[in-house]
């Protein structure tokens, strides 16, 4: 869908590099976070997040929305 846009493969590759990266970084902060907390605020927060995410990719239309999502995505998956 980026490609037929005119969005260079170079930005695609950030784009889709941005998941991981999120990801590991927000895990290991909530894991921190979580041994003081509890894990049920995280659960809520990860449902939450994935409410969030679905909506930014459903209007997402630039590589910057679009790599919106994909944070909140990796969010998401940190806070699980």
């Amino acid at each position: 869908m980026m490609k037929e846009r005119g969005v260079s493969v170079v930005v695609v590759g950030l784009v889709f590099a941005a998941l991981p990266f999120v990801m590991q970084l927000s895990r290991i902060v909530f894991a921190t976070l979580s041994d003081f907390w509890g894990r049920k605020p995280f659960f809520i927060s990860s449902g939450f997040l994935n409410i969030v995410s679905c909506l930014v990719f459903y209007f997402a239309h630039t590589p910057l929305e679009y790599l919106m999502g994909k944070v909140s995505e990796g969010t998401k998956e940190g806070a699980l």
